[in-house]
This record gives structure tokens, C-alpha cells and sequence, in this order.
């Protein structure tokens, strides 16, 4: 539906065409997949992390699959890349393979971030002096680069970034240095509430609070009226970031 809705619609009975013709072929090679998924040699330079809304875990067979929290409403999905489809690893499988799931993990994410790679993009300068950075590509694993962004974020402040991931193809930043981190973060929301409705593959309209070696923290933020924003409390985010830029101001 998603994918329908940023196309024009007389393009809709292909891209459906598409869709069903993927699901037939998986269908048809699942047992020769099986077969494969079982060689932890023939899969390892195959794993890759897809980032997804934590609503994913309330999906039909979710429970049996390889999902990790990542962050509060981010999930991780283990998934084997066969390039005609990505098939999620089932943890009965996985414990077959002799390496531990941190291993596992780290080895997704390393191929993730190798294997898709991303453009970095610095948006011009909003009309308030905000500046807002971000990574995008065609690719469903774009958004699985935000649990790396050690790897994008070059000489990150002692405040980290505040980052929006909508879909599965975008992630939105915003460097913490300076007073205008509020007005800031209003701006991101707003950018990352639009992306979220227009998808494709919509994961989350809230905000991310990052630090190199700290992780991801939630910052949730509300819409109150036509204009209002309101931003969770965090006291770990107002004494690290918003009273140290606030003072004297």
C-alpha cells in the first residue's frame, strides 16, 4: 500500500504484479532456502539487520524469529539477504550455527553497514540558521545504519545528535551544540512526521537521542494543536543537553 502511494496509479497493477511475482518465487525455492540457511558458511557474508518499528514483534510468527530492542519502540530483525527476498532468521536455526547471538548480531550489522552503503547529506541552512544532516538510498536497510552512526557522524559534540528514522529508507540528524537545539528539534519532528506518513516501510515518528558509546535513548514528542510541540522529559537529556546549551540563554 505504502509502495502504491508514492507511485502514480497507473503504475499500481505493476508495481502489484511485482510484489505477488516475489512472493511466488520465494515460495517456490523456500525448501532449497532452508536447505541453505542451515550452513552457517553459506549465510554468514548473507546476515543483515533491518530496523523496524517494535510493533514488528506483534507480526504473525515474530516470536520465533531473531529480534532484538534496540532502543524503546526500535527493534532489529535478523535476516538472511537471498537478493530475491530477505527471509528473517528463526532462532531454533540460528542456535545450530555454533556462534553465540552477539556475534551474530555484530556480524549483521557489520555486513549492513558494508554491503548497503548510504549517502550523507547536509541539507541547506533552514531559514532559523538550522542546520540538518541525514542519510538516505533506495535501499530497505538505510535505516539500519542508525545503530552505527559511529561510522557517519564525524567529531560528534560531548551532546551527541538527535535523530528522526520515518521509513526504512531515511534517517534525519541534528547536531546538539548550540541554543537552537529546541527549535531544532521541532523542525525534525515536523520532517520526520511527514516522511513517517509517506513511507514506504514507516518505522517511527519519534525523536532518538544519540552519544558516541551511550546508544539510543527515546525522546518522545506529541503535537499539541496546530503549532504546540510537546517533548517528553528525560532528566538524563535536560542535564547532559538542554541545561548546559540553555545557559545564559
Amino acid at each position: 500500500a505504502q509502495s502504491c502511494h508514492i507511485q502514480p496509479a497507473d503504475t499500481w497493477v505493476k508495481t502489484l504484479a511485482e510484489f505477488l511475482d516475489g512472493v511466488l518465487k520465494v515460495d517456490g525455492q523456500i525448501e532449497a532456502i532452508a536447505s541453505t540457511l542451515q550452513d552457517f558458511g553459506q549465510v554468514k557474508d548473507r546476515l543483515k539487520l533491518r530496523l523496524h518499528s517494535a510493533a514488528y514483534r506483534q507480526t504473525q510468527g515474530a516470536g520465533d524469529m531473531m529480534i532484538r530492542n534496540e532502543a524503546d519502540g526500535l527493534v532489529s530483525v535478523m535476516v538472511c539477504d537471498m537478493e530475491f527476498a530477505n527471509i528473517s532468521v528463526p532462532r531454533t536455526l540460528m542456535s545450530g550455527w555454533g556462534v553465540s547471538e552477539e556475534e551474530a548480531y555484530a556480524l549483521a550489522l557489520h555486513n549492513t553497514h558494508q554491503k548497503e552503503p548510504v549517502e550523507y547529506v547536509v541539507m541547506p541552512r533552514l531559514p532559523n540558521g538550522v542546520v540538518m544532516e541525514g542519510m538516505e538510498s533506495g535501499s530497505n536497510y538505510t535505516a539500519t545504519h542508525l545503530l552505527c552512526l559511529e561510522h557517519h557522524v564525524k567529531n560528534p559534540s560531548s551532546s551527541g545528535v538527535i535523530a528522526g528514522v520515518p521509513n526504512r529508507h531515511m534517517i534525519f540528524l541534528h547536531r546538539l551544540q548550540d541554543q537552537k537545539f529546541m527549535e531544532a528539534m521541532g523542525d525534525l519532528w515536523r520532517m520526520t512526521e511527514h516522511a513517517y506518513r509517506d513511507g514506504p516501510g514507516s518505522i517511527s515518528k519519534d525523536l532518538y537521542w544519540w552519544r558516541k558509546g551511550h546508544g539510543l535513548r527515546r525522546i518522545p514528542v506529541r503535537q499539541q494543536g496546530n503549532e504546540r510541540l510537546e517533548i517528553g522529559a528525560d532528566p538524563e537529556f535536560f542535564r547532559e543537553v538542554s541545561s548546559p546549551l540553555q545557559q545564559g540563554n
